[in-house]
């Protein structure tokens, strides 16, 4: 009794382990959902502190950008243990604002839920002198400044710099870059200046610039950030001090150089950076029917239906009719299994998905799909051995002694009187034993489609789609034999095309490999 209680506890242990380093994840938690500052006159430095904490059970990691300089922070950059909480001191300078203030933190984390969002402040600045605030509209976010060539050297191939400028709208400053500062420049120097312009309150816009700070290594804190060709300037006190100078720097490299290519470090960025969701639309539902397809090749998917229909029709005597509808039933069954377990994965797989863990799991399941296709490989060279009369091992197959208790469930089945039904019942049992074999593309497909599609009726159509694929295979073999094609054609064609089939395998297990390696990267 003393070593059952043991072997429980251990057991518990293990589980208890395993719980926590599947469903471990950082969790952030705010003590104040944004901060009205109320009234305060003009130049007042307004204090904010509030209490960051994690909730979760893993290291909180954060990242804080503030929309202007008249944001400071104790921190912007910080790591939070499990159960653990930090102090944010916001100060606020007011010093030449806007009448009614609107700013934010631009929050980033590895929490799964909360990975980016913005902390609203606000408030109004009483001022001594009224000042109307200046309206700016821009229909296409880029404008053009033409160069006033007041130089003795001129821009004779006509050299087009572009600046991108990420802000966030009701920006006085950036207001006054595109309308006053930006413009003054250009005309100030012998070239020809094209403002491209990302507002960072659009998810997009906001995702190229966090692509521009991972690709580039740069720390930006501050809002705006301007990008000119490899320069990164964040803040306006960066920005004024430094934009006069890069831009004449430019200028003189353009002046002084023959043939004058302008360089661009977001020239990826200029119309879109790839997000998941449009990475995984773009391959859209070809993967699914071309895993399906070849997963239903796989001569332990077939193999036994040849057997059915030959024993129900040389054996059994069985007239056409019969043979038909079993055979129907038996490709239902096989059909319904699929579809079944396919659901019951799926769901499991929904358990990971957003959790700091779902990456390690794709990474681990390209890992082995990158193994599988090595002995699919592997198993069509050894089929070429075995045909030239060599000795070799085939692995990725049904092995022998289950292949033969599938035929006995067969034959003890078909003699059985309702044996349409039953064909049912057979092909359900058959595709459970054979999952080893045919199941080993399904599960890196399953996980494809909880990524690819979000809604739940489009994840059970892509899932049909998939059941459907592996069964035309079958439906094909079926009514080649039921329309006078001999079981012993089919099967050496099966023999002949075994390597082929295992060829294609290996190649579809490298684009499911390359598929979970995609969603770790963009994940």
């Amino acid at each position: 009794m003393k070593l059952i209680y043991q072997k429980i506890i251990f057991i518990n242990i293990i589980i208890s382990v395993f719980r926590l380093i599947l469903f471990s994840e950082p969790k952030i938690s705010i003590s104040k959902n944004h901060w009205n500052f109320g009234e305060v006159i003009e130049g007042t430095i307004a204090t904010e502190k509030i209490i960051i904490k994690n909730i979760g059970d893993s290291l909180l990691k954060i990242k804080i950008k503030t929309s202007c300089d008249c944001i400071s922070l104790n921190w912007y950059e910080t790591k939070i243990e499990p159960n653990s909480e930090k102090e944010l001191s916001i100060n606020f300078d007011t010093k030449e604002s806007e009448p009614q203030r609107t700013e934010y933190l631009f929050i980033d984390t590895n929490d799964p839920e909360n990975s980016s969002f913005s902390w609203l402040i606000e408030g109004k600045i009483i001022k001594t002198i009224e000042k109307k605030p200046k309206i700016h509209s821009n229909d296409n976010g880029k404008t053009k400044y033409q160069a006033n060539y007041t130089n003795e050297k001129t821009n004779q191939n006509n050299i087009t710099i572009q600046i991108h400028l990420f802000y966030y709208p009701g920006c006085s400053y950036c207001i006054s870059l595109k309308d006053k500062f930006i413009p003054k420049l250009s005309k100030d120097l012998s070239f020809n200046t094209e403002l491209i312009e990302y507002n960072v309150a659009k998810t997009e816009d906001y995702r190229k610039l966090l692509y521009l700070e991972k690709k580039t290594g740069a720390n930006i804190y501050k809002l705006p950030v301007i990008v000119i060709e490899e320069n990164i300037l964040s803040g306006k006190t960066q920005i004024e001090k430094e934009l006069k100078k890069v831009l004449t720097d430019i200028n003189n490299k353009i002046l002084n150089t023959k043939f004058y290519i302008p360089k661009n470090i977001l020239a990826k960025l200029k119309d879109s950076v790839p997000t998941k969701e449009q990475v995984f639309q773009k391959l859209k539902i070809t993967p699914i029917i071309l895993a399906g397809l070849i997963d239903g090749m796989n001569p332990c998917a077939f193999a036994v239906i040849v057997f059915l229909i030959a024993y129900l029709t040389m054996v059994n005597k069985k007239n056409i009719t019969e043979v038909f509808w079993t055979g129907i039933m038996f490709i239902a069954g096989v059909f319904c299994l699929y579809f079944l377990v396919g659901i019951g994965l799926l769901e499991i797989l929904n358990i990971f998905v957003g959790k700091s863990i779902s990456k390690i799991i794709y990474f681990i399941m390209g890992i082995i799909t990158l193994i599988l296709s090595y002995y699919s490989f592997s198993d069509y060279f050894a089929i070429k051995s075995l045909q030239n009369g060599k000795n070799a091992k085939v692995v990725l197959q049904l092995p022998q002694s289950l292949r033969w208790k599938i035929y006995n469930i067969v034959e003890k089945l078909s003699k059985r009187k309702y044996i349409v039904i039953i064909g049912f019942f057979l092909g359900f049992i058959i595709s459970l034993l054979e999952f080893f074999c045919t199941g080993q593309i399904y599960l890196p497909t399953l996980m494809y489609i909880i990524k690819t599609a979000k809604i739940q009726i489009k994840v059970l159509f892509y899932l049909f789609i998939y059941c459907l694929m592996f069964v035309l295979p079958l439906i094909v073999i079926f009514l080649s034999l039921l329309f006078g094609l001999r079981s012993e054609t089919i099967e050496e064609y099966g023999r002949k095309h075994i390597r082929t089939v295992k060829l294609i395998t290996g190649f579809v297990f490298v684009l499911l490999s390359v598929l979970m390696f995609t969603i770790v990267l963009y994940s």
